[in-house]
């Protein structure tokens, strides 16, 4: 959990249980797995959010776009490379936590 003052901020990353994941999440210049073709920029970074909403759809759509379950880590970003962008952060990697799969029917 991230401390900003008094919150603790959870992170989060959606994907599908077809992408196989270990314990960190790279970055897709690493690992050769890009599940946004139209994403031209950052693919040096993992994109996670403190939106488990947010992650819950993403992992909807990954689900729908490569097979599997959906599935949310929670995680653990790499705090000296993390950057807000927008309402999603970029980081060079994450540790992954936890995870729970999710219902794409």
């Amino acid at each position: 959990k991230f401390q900003r003052g008094q919150i603790q901020m959870i992170f989060y990353h959606g994907t599908t249980t077809n992408i196989k994941v270990n314990k960190v999440l790279l970055p897709p210049n690493e690992t050769g797995v890009l599940r946004e073709d139209f994403r031209k920029n950052l693919q040096d970074k993992v994109f996670v959010t403190i939106s488990k909403p947010s992650a819950i759809k993403y992992a909807k759509k990954a689900a729908q776009q490569f097979g599997g379950e959906g599935i949310v880590y929670t995680v653990k970003p790499d705090y000296y490379s993390l950057i807000k962008k927008g309402t999603e952060y970029i980081c060079d990697k994450a540790f992954i936590k936890a995870f729970e799969k999710i219902q794409t029917s």
